[in-house]
């Protein structure tokens, strides 16, 4: 176990008998002494994670750099999804070692950590709640900021936004206020007609770029979620439009496929290998 009072001497001749023998190390009798797995809860905000790996790609990277930063330390993950069962004596009976939660979950799963001795990190939780934990976020806000300031900076006035429910999000709601701040911070009227909201989705990008084509005015769109710039991307290219000729679009996460697309996406950048590093 590496364990410092234990002699240079005896370690290497335990360590050679282990070798010599084939022994390797039993992690369920590990667990059964300590009461503890070398394993980590990652929750996710979803009831079918293939659907999530799927249609929102942030959520398969950020997954396989999570891996690999836990790999490294000999930690197992275990992909768990949303839930409102009790979720302490399920935590308890697996012996599992600290958890991460990504997004929105029900209030009564957060109380119950709160008082609990285990360790929580959350990934992208903005809810009033998630000051008792340790929280891993972006600068949502200035990141559609810039994303605005960028097409204004290269002519655009007249520019969309096109994201999920901003009641229903505070993810999408921060993405929103930091588009309006950069209308108010240059002075240009904010039109309610360039605003639209859909599921973050491929598809949903797909279908709601036709309405998009229908308004003649706007010259620029920021998306927030690469997703839905791609979906767009896909619709007006499929209707024979030429990009960023007929829209300018600039997309939010940076997810690798953007780098398929053509044009390629224009893209916020929040840094998934970092935050997973620093989950």
């Amino acid at each position: 176990n590496d364990v410092p009072k234990v002699s240079e001497q005896t370690k290497k001749t335990v360590l050679k008998a282990a070798k010599e023998l084939g022994y390797s190390r039993d992690y369920k009798a590990v667990a059964f002494s300590t009461g503890k797995t070398r394993t980590i809860f990652l929750y996710f905000p979803n009831d079918d994670i293939s659907q999530s790996f799927l249609q929102n790609p942030f959520y398969s990277e950020f997954f396989g750099y999570f891996q690999k930063e836990v790999q490294e330390e000999d930690y197992d993950v275990v992909i768990k999804t949303m839930t409102r069962d009790k979720i302490m004596s399920k935590i308890k009976s697996r012996g599992v070692c600290c958890l991460v939660y990504i997004g929105k979950f029900p209030e009564e799963n957060y109380l119950e950590l709160k008082n609990s001795d285990i360790p929580v990190v959350l990934v992208d939780v903005f809810e009033e709640y998630s000051k008792y934990f340790t929280n891993v976020r972006t600068d949502d806000e200035l990141g559609t900021y810039l994303a605005v300031k960028y097409l204004i900076d290269n002519g655009h006035r007249n520019i969309g936004f096109l994201s999920g429910d901003i009641n229903n999000s505070i993810v999408d709601k921060r993405r929103f206020e930091g588009y309006k701040k950069a209308f108010e911070e240059f002075h240009i009227p904010l039109d309610e007609n360039n605003l639209y909201y859909v599921d973050a989705t491929f598809d949903n990008g797909y279908q709601i770029s036709s309405s998009i084509m229908n308004n003649k005015n706007m010259t620029g769109l920021v998306c927030a979620a690469d997703t839905l710039a791609i979906g767009v991307i896909k619709g007006y290219l499929h209707a024979g439009k030429k990009l960023p000729d007929d829209l300018s679009i600039v997309g939010f996460d940076d997810i690798q496929i953007d780098q398929l697309t053509s044009p390629t996406l224009t893209t916020i950048r929040q840094d998934i290998p970092r935050k997973a590093k620093e989950a």
